[in-house]
């Protein structure tokens, strides 16, 4: 379960490591999980405009947060392209969030 928005650092801390942890304990969880975050990632890029989507834009986040903390501790060697493309992306999501919808024709147009 993602982290409430209201949640404390330290909170939000333990739910990840809780998370990590659990998932660790599944058979094939880390190759799973990964895969599964990317495809949400791939669809949320998609529809983000949707208001409905930007409303659960959180929750995404925390689920590449712990897909990164997940990949990070991984030993270098089983580290596959997959993995590092999906922690490049969760970078960058982070780098690139915005909580409007830029017209960048108008901003031509002046």
């Amino acid at each position: 379960m993602p982290a409430k928005k209201n949640s404390n650092g330290s909170d939000r801390l333990t739910l990840m490591n809780w998370a990590q942890d659990h998932i660790h304990g599944l058979e094939n969880g880390k190759q799973r999980y990964t895969q599964t975050v990317t495809k949400l990632s791939q669809a949320f890029a998609l529809a983000v405009p949707n208001e409905k989507v930007l409303a659960i834009r959180d929750d995404v986040g925390f689920f590449q947060a712990v897909c990164a903390r997940i990949i990070k501790s991984s030993p270098e060697q089983e580290l596959q392209a997959g993995d590092v493309e999906q922690a490049i992306r969760q970078i960058i999501s982070r780098a690139v969030a915005s909580d409007e919808v830029i017209d960048i024709f108008k901003s031509f147009r002046n």
